[in-house]
């Protein structure tokens, strides 16, 4: 499913420079994926470790977070790391996370 929609979306914005965040566990998946320009690693951890993460994906000025899974940690580092647009599923609370929440 996250496949098709990374291709979708590379479609409707060719320019756009697609970054994926992925446990260890997943990232060789798409690592040689065409449609995907950076692959970074997110090990899940503690909070603080989830403050110093955040920070440091700030630095890359990021416009959007689409985020595909139903996880609250995925919605939380979007929020936390100030990405200005955040989509994602209305489940369990992460809509207060969010800027545009899909039911």
């Amino acid at each position: 499913m996250t496949t098709p929609a990374i291709r979708a979306i590379r479609k409707n914005f060719k320019d756009a420079h697609i970054s994926l965040l992925l446990r260890p566990s997943i990232a060789p998946l798409f690592k040689y994926n065409p449609d995907v320009d950076e692959v970074i690693i997110y090990e899940n951890s503690g909070l603080i470790d989830k403050f110093r993460f955040s920070k440091s994906l700030r630095s890359k000025h990021f416009d959007l977070a689409i985020l595909l899974q139903n996880a609250f940690d995925a919605a939380l580092i979007a929020y936390l790391s100030r990405i200005p647009e955040r989509i994602g599923y209305n489940t369990d609370l992460r809509g207060l996370l969010l800027t545009k929440a899909i039911r």
